[in-house]
């Protein structure tokens, strides 16, 4: 089986104050993701802020679905991962890794949900602060973040399986196909569960299931449920 030679850029440094050895490079982006959860039970809210005062941003779907394919992929030996320095995980890390993200985690992926006047929905995630760049956010707070119309995704589902793979999600990272599986198989599909008004996105994993839920309470905190923080890499002068 072939290793795909996909490498992180060379030369780049890191615009946040974050062990760059704890970062995961999400591939064909100059992003890098926290391996191991932050800011356990606190509000989403409070979390944004918490990260924002170490100038780290908190992951949305749109980054979450791609790092956890890739993840999988490199337990399956068709991948490697990189950390923040650009060295490549042992193996024993990288599947560490793939222990946590397949069953034993629950993330708030801070992409918020919200229906318009007009009953079409869009979407505000990726969220980071900076203090000379803010506007007014989806929380009533000054809060950097993107926003954008809800692309075409499996909507009005309780629940179906999706299979991991770039072709099952939409570039917002929300499901588009349901898998033919009619049962969950680890590493190989997720439970999905369509957008509602006024929710945001959680993943939530443990041995029997793993599951990409977007009707999350956005006020909730729970002492296991955390954010993935990101860090953007910049070119070396």
């Amino acid at each position: 089986m072939k290793t795909s030679k996909i490498q992180p850029p060379k030369d780049i440094k890191l615009t946040a104050d974050y062990d760059p050895a704890k970062l995961i490079w999400i591939p064909g982006t100059t992003t890098f993701i926290s391996a191991n959860q932050e800011f356990n039970g606190k509000t989403i809210k409070d979390a944004v802020y918490a990260a924002a005062d170490n100038g780290l941003a908190v992951a949305g779907t749109s980054l979450f679905i791609p790092y956890l394919i890739n993840v999988v992929s490199s337990a399956n030996g068709k991948t490697t991962l990189y950390d923040g320095k650009g060295n490549p995980l042992s193996k024993k890390n990288a599947n560490d890794l793939y222990e946590r993200l397949t069953a034993g985690c629950w993330i708030n992926l801070a992409t918020y949900f919200k229906k318009n006047d007009d009953g079409h929905f869009h979407v505000e995630t990726n969220y980071g602060i900076t203090s000379k760049n803010r506007f007014q956010g989806l929380f009533g707070e000054s809060v950097q973040s993107k926003v954008s119309p809800l692309e075409k995704c499996l909507m009005h589902v309780d629940d179906c399986r999706v299979d991991l793979d770039l072709k099952s999600f939409n570039k917002q990272g929300l499901a588009v196909k349901r898998s033919k599986d009619k049962e969950y198989q680890r590493g190989k599909n997720i439970h999905f569960y369509s957008p509602i008004d006024n929710a945001v996105s959680w993943f939530y994993a443990d041995s029997g299931r793993a599951v990409l839920y977007c009707d999350g309470g956005q006020k909730d905190s729970f002492a296991s449920l955390g954010v993935l923080v990101c860090a953007e890499g910049t070119p070396k002068n």
